[in-house]
């Protein structure tokens, strides 16, 4: 990303892994947006947050039709877990 205040060097964030363990390792990702730093860290996070969730893998579940109002991005508890709705 580039810092707003930075001028045309791009700038780098990193969000520490948590306790939890399931996977270890180094992704990158590039973009063209022009950023805060404290926002681009806080994105760094979400996206890490979301990186370990999705090694979990995927759950398929059929629900009644009262649930009709779930959109993709949806966070649900189900028998104590949190799924995100990918799809409906």
């Amino acid at each position: 990303y580039y810092d707003s205040e930075g001028g045309i060097d791009t700038c780098k964030q990193t969000s520490d892994r948590s306790i939890d363990t399931r996977g270890e390792g180094e992704k990158s990702i590039e973009t063209p947006l022009v950023l805060e730093t404290d926002q681009a860290a806080q994105i760094a996070v979400v996206m890490h947050k979301v990186m370990i969730e999705e090694q979990r893998g995927d759950c398929e579940i059929t629900l009644p039709s009262n649930y009709i109002k779930l959109t993709p991005g949806n966070v649900v508890l189900f028998r104590g877990d949190r799924f995100r709705v990918d799809e409906v």
